[in-house]
């Protein structure tokens, strides 16, 4: 540790670190599993950020990598100080948690692996936390420019700027739904007051941590030009897993965090959705071999890429498969599997007569 309240850098590093109380320093922290290639985009964009004049510390959150993410880090030279932390693959909850227990910024910027950050990022990130000692920064997160990804990823970036849409539209504020930690910062003591991230969850973790962010005082705002390029990955197969996963974790936390807004507004908003989106789940949820057909025959048809097809009728296409996805996470968290559309009527009735809660959601569907 260094003097005066300053921590210093792990291995010799130039520029001096900020001190605890100073909003001028932030800690950017890093969860990192397997993405040693994107990792280094990252860093090359922290490089850029420190060379504009940003003045801040990375802590990267090794999770159990695999992939020389870890020798690599212990060899690698930057201009800002870095801080390294290793841990037994544990999840991304439990690895921002270290980095937090790790920093004494007085902010704490997380970002995910696979993102670069934009031009300025840290200074707006800052500049927020200067106004505001309650502020909760989101930023974008955006496709690179010139950039082609997978149809699948193009609908969910077409999803995000949706959302983002509508907040710059002043259709809605920002809420806990749209804390991100790919692009979100909060002061450090707020984010411990609420008592950091639960560990049991591998998905949603940080829209759950948003919601005692909320009830600690935190305010959120978005920032369309706090802005970092994300680099997504995911297969297919991949894709459609998180979706399923989103509706496991809606049921657990309803029933163990306390935490039912997810699942209510998804049976409340059922009826405002796109017919496609309550018919197709109607008619696979708890039926495997009749949404593998389902599921195969939309698969082709959204990795076609041809002008007779619109980019609309494929996003419907991804929309339809995501919902099934979701509906039969919740089927299978709650044990209704195909009677779950008996229950619609009351959201509570999901959650009733069960013979004990739900799963800790942490893998993938069986």
């Amino acid at each position: 540790m260094g003097t005066s309240g300053c921590r210093a850098a792990v291995r010799p590093s130039p520029g001096a670190r900020g001190c605890v109380g100073d909003v001028s320093y932030l800690d950017v922290v890093v969860p990192t599993y397997n993405r040693l290639a994107r990792l280094k985009l990252l860093l090359s964009g922290l490089e850029q950020e420190w060379a504009g004049g940003a003045r801040f510390g990375a802590i990267i959150v090794v999770d159990g990598a695999t992939d020389g993410t870890l020798d690599f880090l212990r060899g690698v030279r930057t201009a800002f100080p870095l801080q390294i932390v290793d841990q037994v693959n544990s999840g991304p909850a439990a690895a921002r948690n270290r980095g937090l227990a790790a920093s004494v910024a007085e902010i704490v910027l997380f970002l995910d692996d696979d993102v670069v950050p934009g031009p300025g990022l840290i200074a707006r990130h800052r500049s927020w936390h200067e106004r505001e000692r309650s502020a909760i920064v989101i930023g974008p997160m955006l496709v690179p420019p010139g950039r082609r990804i997978a149809p699948w990823l193009e609908w969910e970036a077409a999803m995000l700027q949706k959302q983002y849409r509508a907040m710059l539209e002043g259709r809605y504020r920002p809420t806990p739904r749209q804390f991100y930690t790919a692009n979100a910062s909060v002061r450090r003591g707020l984010a411990l007051e609420a008592g950091g991230f639960d560990e049991r969850l591998r998905r949603a973790e940080d829209v759950e941590l948003a919601y005692r962010l909320r009830e600690c005082g935190g305010t959120f705002y978005f920032d369309p030009d706090a802005v970092v390029y994300h680099n997504p990955d995911r297969s297919f197969e991949s894709w459609l897993n998180v979706a399923y996963q989103y509706g496991c974790v809606a049921v657990f936390m309803a029933e163990c965090c306390n935490r039912p807004d997810d699942l209510f507004d998804a049976v409340r908003g059922w009826d405002d959705r796109h017919p496609l989106n309550r018919m197709l789940p109607r008619l696979c949820v708890g039926y495997p071999r009749r949404q593998r057909a389902v599921r195969a025959t939309f698969e082709r048809l959204i990795r076609l890429r041809h002008p007779g097809l619109p980019d609309r009728v494929r996003r419907a296409l991804c929309s339809a498969l995501v919902n099934v996805q979701y509906w039969q996470g919740i089927a299978d968290a709650t044990g209704l599997g195909r009677h779950t559309w008996d229950k619609l009527a009351d959201p509570l009735t999901l959650l009733s007569g069960r013979a004990g809660p739900s799963r800790t959601p942490t893998a993938g569907r069986p």
